[in-house]
């Protein structure tokens, strides 16, 4: 073979790697003045949004919901009046009904009004979860660098809530990364979930966090005892390992935010999702690996500029769509936000790559290329991939 026909093949070859996952790919690009390298997702080609509607009247941020068994969502706002005409206050809880996007909302709960200038008393919704008759939900305090994240509950969908008994590890004075936990829903009361673990991933500060983020566990017996809660400490060959102690979390591989975030289940294209302000990740567990399915707002479309801290909806997905809320700020004089501060929905619809989706696990597929070499001479290598 000459020199040639050697380097097509070669060509060839690479290509079909890209191709067959072999090579996989990377996305690069810069926050707080370094580059962060993402693997490419080997399901989600790209995303892209619709919306953003206001389905009712509302006012606040942090909309944050779960998906209960009397098939509601419950949801949280933050520093507002909440669903409809009401006081301020910092923290609400509400209900909603209907299949998105036509909903309605109720509010069930506020929080005892504080003055804005007294910030050691504020509170503000992480994120919540429901399962089995019960609503949890993880609360910072104060906003932005909070000194205390910890668990509240309610055994009536949301109308009163008690604190979780015992003093919460997720502080400041132990330097916590979890101060701020985003719990992973898992379908309607949790019932996608298979092997007895409520999953959650945390940060440390609710805004202007630019680092990692790190994965906590506990069994569905024992979410409001903070002692049985274990944290990610390595990963092996993809066999994920714990600790009690939140000193030894190491930060998970392929995922990063800024300001709080979300995680969901998506049961139709079998993969974990995590919603950043700007990005959208996906993984086979919630331990990983993690990948990069795509941006949302880099740059945004139009209609969606300054959303922030956007709430997945694990209600009303879709095979490659899924629902989500988000608020931002355009009354501030310094704002450039197109989305109000209020509840606003969304729509993200996942182009999934049909290589990747369209054939059964254990199922072969060929993947075949065509090279011309010298003098037209035709080089056929073929590859072939077994589904992950």
């Amino acid at each position: 073979m000459n020199l040639i026909n050697l380097l097509s093949l070669k060509l060839v070859v690479c290509l079909i790697m890209v191709l067959a996952g072999t090579i996989p790919g990377i996305y690069l690009f810069p926050h707080d003045s370094n580059t962060q390298m993402y693997e490419e997702s080997p399901v989600i080609a790209s995303v892209s949004v619709e919306g953003p509607l206001q389905p009712f009247r509302s006012h606040g941020d942090l909309w944050f919901t779960t998906w209960a068994d009397d098939d509601n969502l419950y949801c949280s706002w933050g520093d507002g009046s909440g669903i409809g005409r009401g006081p301020y206050t910092d923290m609400g809880i509400g209900r909603l009904s209907g299949s998105l996007p036509d909903i309605t909302g109720v509010t069930l709960y506020r929080d005892s009004y504080t003055e804005e200038d007294d910030i050691s008393l504020n509170n503000k919704p992480s994120s919540l979860l429901f399962l089995d008759g019960r609503l949890y939900v993880q609360v910072h305090s104060p906003l932005g660098d909070p000194s205390v994240g910890y668990l509240v509950y309610s055994d009536d969908y949301g109308v009163t809530w008690k604190r979780a008994p015992g003093e919460s590890p997720w502080n400041r004075r132990e330097n916590s990364n979890f101060r701020c936990l985003f719990f992973v829903n898992m379908g309607k009361n949790y019932n996608l979930n298979t092997d007895g673990y409520v999953y959650a991933l945390g940060i440390g500060t609710e805004w202007g966090w630019e680092r990692n983020m790190y994965l906590a566990r506990v069994s569905k017996d024992h979410i409001l005892d903070y002692h049985a809660y274990e944290y990610l400490a390595t990963v092996n060959n993809g066999i994920p390992s714990w600790s009690l102690s939140q000193a030894d979390a190491l930060p998970v591989p392929g995922i990063f935010t800024s300001d709080q975030a979300s995680v969901m289940y998506h049961p139709g294209v079998k993969r974990y999702l995590l919603l950043t302000s700007k990005d959208l990740f996906d993984a086979s567990d919630p331990w990983g690996p993690w990948t990069y399915a795509g941006s949302w707002a880099r740059p945004p479309e139009d209609g969606w500029r300054g959303g922030y801290q956007p709430g997945i909806i694990s209600k009303d997905t879709g095979d490659n769509y899924f629902w989500f809320t988000i608020a931002g700020q355009p009354q501030h004089p310094l704002s450039r936000a197109e989305v109000k501060y209020c509840l606003n929905l969304g729509k993200m619809v996942m182009e999934l790559k049909e290589d990747d989706v369209d054939y059964s696990i254990g199922d072969e597929k060929m993947i075949a290329a065509l090279g011309l070499g010298i003098a037209g001479a035709i080089i056929v290598v073929t590859v072939i991939r077994k589904k992950r």
